[in-house]
Order: C-alpha cells, then sequence, then structure tokens
C-alpha cells in the first residue's frame, strides 16, 4: 500500500506543497483549469512533510504544516487534506504564526534522522508560541 499526497498549485490562491523530501520526484504532474498538481507516493513508514496554505478575498484561510507518517494496510489512519488514503499524525501546526515556527523549526532538518520524541519537542515548541 502507498500513501499519496497531491500538491497543487493555484497562483495567490491555494499552495499545497511538499516540503520534506525535497529531492522527491512527482509521479504524475499535470495542469488542469484549477492549477499545477504533482502527485508523490510514499512506501509504509516513510515520514514527510507538507505545507498547505489557502487564501481567500480577506487573506488567509488556512495554513497547516504536517509532519507525517505513511500508513500500512489495515492500519487505522487520520485524515488530512490532499493525503490519501490517510497518515500518522506525528506534528501539525495550524495557523500563520504555528505553521512559520514550525517551518523555521524544520529547515535544514533530516526528518528521517529525527526521534518521534525530537518530532514532539518541535511540535511542544511550536504550540508554546
Amino acid at each position: 500500500m502507498h500513501t499519496k499526497f497531491t500538491s497543487l498549485y493555484v497562483e495567490g490562491e491555494v499552495n499545497y506543497r511538499l516540503i520534506y523530501p525535497e529531492s522527491l520526484d512527482p509521479v504524475t504532474v499535470s495542469k488542469d483549469m484549477f492549477g499545477y498538481r504533482r502527485e508523490y507516493r510514499f512506501k509504509s513508514g516513510e515520514v514527510f512533510c507538507i505545507d498547505l496554505w489557502e487564501r481567500n478575498n480577506y487573506g488567509t484561510r488556512r495554513w497547516v504544516v504536517y509532519v507525517l507518517q505513511a500508513g500500512k494496510a489495515g492500519e487505522k489512519l487520520q485524515l488530512v487534506p490532499a493525503v490519501y488514503p490517510g497518515a500518522k499524525i506525528l506534528l501539525k501546526a495550524q495557523g500563520k504564526k504555528r505553521a512559520q515556527k514550525a517551518l523555521s523549526l524544520l529547515k535544514g532538518k533530516s526528518l528521517m534522522c529525527m526521534s518521534k520524541k525530537q518530532i514532539s519537542l518541535i511540535q511542544y515548541k511550536t504550540l508554546k508560541g
């Protein structure tokens, strides 16, 4: 079983992007009337980070940074936008301030080398403000 993440870019409106791993090539790339899409696949147990940002006429509507772990067949997974069928959420930073802080704390770190305890510490620092 693979976990799929579909990135989406619509200029000025939506930016669902893969943060980590940076060098992963998409399985498929497409452009439709809504924007550019890229599909990435992860094997069971792989860790990845995504940044989901949306805006409307009033400004940023949603900004969430997730660190996720791809699940195994038959395992209970949490629902995450643009991730199918779901994943284990290791970190969730929601809102502009928390998302920016999480991104700065994660910058340059190799998530594959981080323990769940280290990711939990980033979660704590992010939520602490």
